[in-house]
């Protein structure tokens, strides 16, 4: 089974070195939502200072896709 790295960024870079073993491309992307979901319910306060990314690679550092996850407060709110 081909194996992924789970990378995240939210101001600093956190790299997965073992990574996880997945069936497919399909599965990865399962895996990657859940952690992305687990590591936002940490970041609720710090997400409106910085940007949350999710970078899943293979095992050559490839990049095969990421999530971004931007929040932004309304001007309404900023007042």
């Amino acid at each position: 089974m081909p194996r992924y790295h789970f990378n995240t960024s939210d101001g600093q870079v956190v790299r997965d070195p073992q990574g996880f073993e997945c069936a497919d491309l399909a599965e990865a992307k399962q895996r990657a939502v859940r952690i992305a979901g687990e590591t936002l319910t940490t970041l609720a306060d710090d997400l409106f200072q910085t940007d949350f990314r999710l970078e899943v690679t293979n095992d050559a550092g490839l990049t095969l896709f990421s999530i971004f996850v931007v929040a932004t407060e309304a001007p309404a709110v900023k007042a």
